[in-house]
């Protein structure tokens, strides 16, 4: 993986790099108001919108569209992460969705659920938002960010396959202990099903969300 970028916390978001100062202030609005917006909706249970990525991936996406980022789209991904041990032994590791797709179909259900994971990328100015990374919070990772905002690694880089997908972005972190810690996000353009999953067919359900997103970010002038 690249070379661990500088960093910064927003609320539950860790930023890698250095964002341009308009994607920045999204990600800010984002960090702070995307979950709890959820959770002030009725229809739906708080905390859900943590561990539903195409609820909130949609939403991230028109939010940043309505502002002006055009490019903004979701991307189905498969998630991994692991942490290696001094001598590079694997002792942990974790995966959110499937990388084959005869298996992806037959676990899908129409209308619910989606064996999948979903990200927001916005391609022009090369960065990716994962809004559930919660999901993934284990006793092992107690101190994973909520969510990330991460540099879109580059055409080097995309040569570089896992489980024969190429690298969308990752991150590496050293631990105290002298473990490693590894994410990466696979792109994952064929896996489509997430169309037929229930919360990508409600626009209503998250508009409300959105039309809020809009209303804290307001007027930029830079």
């Amino acid at each position: 993986m690249a070379n661990k970028p500088e960093s910064m916390m927003l609320a539950d978001m860790l930023v890698h790099g250095e964002p341009p100062t308009k994607f920045l202030k999204a990600l800010a609005v984002i960090a702070d108001r995307l979950h709890p917006l959820y959770d002030a909706e009725p229809w739906i249970a708080p905390g859900k919108s943590k561990e539903s990525c195409v609820l909130s991936s949609l939403a991230v996406r028109d939010f940043l569209w309505k502002i002006g980022f055009k490019d903004a789209e979701v991307r189905p991904v498969v998630m991994v992460m692991q942490a290696l041990d001094g001598d590079g032994k694997q002792i942990h590791s974790l995966r959110c969705g499937d990388p084959d797709m005869e298996v992806v179909r037959r676990q899908l259900v129409p209308g619910g659920g989606w064996p999948g994971h979903m990200v927001v990328a916005v391609p022009s100015i090369g960065y990716m938002i994962d809004a559930t990374l919660y999901q993934a919070r284990r006793t092992q990772w107690e101190n994973l960010p909520g969510m990330v905002a991460n540099v879109i690694y580059g055409d080097a880089d995309v040569q570089d396959r896992i489980f024969g997908l190429p690298l969308l972005g990752g991150m590496e972190e050293r631990q105290d202990d002298g473990s490693t810690f590894e994410c990466a996000w696979l792109d994952q353009p064929v896996n489509r099903l997430w169309r037929e999953a229930g919360d990508a067919s409600q626009r209503d359900h998250r508009a409300n969300v959105v039309k809020q997103l809009v209303a804290a970010f307001g007027r930029w002038t830079g």
